[in-house]
């Protein structure tokens, strides 16, 4: 959930973004549980007070490092500072062979059906936005 939405409990555009990137975060460490600071399941004023001090999800082993820069965009302390759906479309776009390459099955063999990680990940880049295509 997004900084700001911890705090006033208001849903925005901006804090979908937030939610975005921790959803790619999920894709691409293939199911495991977000933490901060090697914490699961804070309180929320532990959270906000983490993430006010600049902390973010690390990046998952393996992410291409492009993909990574996706989320931290999406993670921006500043709701407008965060990239706009439009935006978001193109800088997937832009990585996509990086995405591609983190679905090889033999890098995570414990995954069944990493097609249907991929379609999710993938989903919308030919539509005209990212998030009517999600929601």
């Amino acid at each position: 959930m997004a900084l700001e939405s911890l705090e006033t409990r208001k849903f925005t555009c901006e804090s979908d973004t937030w939610s975005f990137g921790v959803l790619l975060w999920e894709i691409a460490a293939f199911g495991e549980e977000p933490d901060y600071q090697h914490e699961i399941r804070l309180s929320f004023p532990r959270l906000v007070g983490i993430l006010r001090q600049g902390y973010r999800l690390q990046k998952p082993p393996g992410c291409p490092d492009r993909l990574y820069d996706v989320m931290k965009s999406c993670w921006q302390e500043e709701p407008p500072a965060r990239p706009e759906p439009v935006e978001l479309e193109q800088k997937l776009t832009d990585c996509r062979e990086q995405i591609d390459s983190l679905f090889i099955l033999e890098k995570v063999p414990h995954f069944r059906n990493r097609a249907s990680l991929r379609q999710i990940l993938m989903c919308g880049l030919n539509s005209k936005s990212l998030y009517d295509s999600l929601f």
